[in-house]
């Protein structure tokens, strides 16, 4: 199972990248990180990203590059588990508490705020 650190490590890199390649256009807050579990048992890290800005500028190219190379990022850590990446826009967004069918005994959850966007981008 993903620990604490992981999905820490999971939400921050996403955040980094996201702002390396949209800049000021959006705020991406927060990113909400939790395991789950397909049916196969395998886990997987179901990654929902809360943005604040105009959804037509939210290419969905620069979000897929995005995501690649926080994969190969993450197992370059140790990560294993697969990103799954969801993408909600700030006014439709209430914070669920989000659980799996079954798997309360495996639930984690990790929520984290970023004021460091612009440092871990390298501006």
């Amino acid at each position: 199972m993903a620990t604490q650190e992981q999905m820490d490590i999971a939400a921050e890199l996403l955040g980094a990248a996201l702002y390396k390649r949209f800049q000021d256009k959006f705020v991406f807050d927060p990113i909400d990180v939790i395991t789950g579990f397909d049916e196969w048992d395998n886990e997987y890290l179901d990654i929902a990203v809360v943005f604040d800005g105009d959804q037509r500028l939210l290419d969905p190219a620069l979000t897929t590059r995005a995501e690649r190379q926080v994969r190969w990022a993450l197992y370059d850590q140790g990560i294993t588990q697969y990103p799954i990446v969801s993408y909600t826009e700030k006014s439709e967004w209430e914070r669920p508490l989000r659980r799996r069918k079954g798997r309360k005994d495996r639930y984690n959850r990790v929520s984290r705020r970023f004021d460091s966007y612009r440092e871990r981008a390298g501006r």
